[in-house]
């Protein structure tokens, strides 16, 4: 047998290996993002949904007038996640990263009907990025306000936030 065919055989039972020890081969050949600054990131593994998520996904959660100033409780980012492939199915267990103006990260998860949201208090401008393993997708423009559903973002259904293409 030829060296080549030795490491390959070895490298193939340490892959082998790996995965029967719990790693998800679908993330052996992710590989990190590379942010504008030079940073970069890794997609974040399928979460626990974040309950049910309640109701009226892609609708305005904090224009509308109920997560913001009156009505239900109030949010200070909230939106929902769809999977195109999937004819505009919403995301359960994806996670929303945002890093604030002031360099805070906070993790919202996606509920069963694909809506996130939280309380957190946030300062413009947002960096925001949908997350689940293997996909992982930024916005291209910094968001001045976490109302992602509003008619200036992602209300129609072409501009919805898609995390899978």
């Amino acid at each position: 047998m030829s060296s080549r065919g030795l490491f390959a055989g070895v490298l193939c039972t340490v892959a082998l290996a790996w995965c029967a020890l719990g790693c998800d081969p679908g993330s052996i050949n992710d590989g990190p993002l590379t942010l504008d600054d030079g940073g970069t990131f890794i997609c974040v593994p399928e979460t626990a949904p974040a309950g049910d998520g309640h109701h009226n996904e892609g609708q305005a959660c904090l224009t509308s007038g109920c997560h913001r100033n009156s009505g239900g409780p109030a949010f200070t980012v909230a939106g929902t996640v769809y999977d195109i492939k999937k004819n505009g199915l919403t995301v359960p267990g994806a996670t929303i990263v945002v890093i604030d103006g002031d360099g805070k990260e906070v993790r919202i998860p996606t509920a069963q009907n694909g809506n996130f949201w939280t309380s957190e208090p946030v300062s413009p401008p947002l960096y925001v990025r949908a997350s689940q393993c293997p996909n992982d997708r930024r916005m291209v423009s910094l968001s001045q306000d976490g109302d992602c559903n509003a008619g200036q973002c992602h209300s129609a259904a072409e501009d919805r936030i898609f995390l899978y293409e």
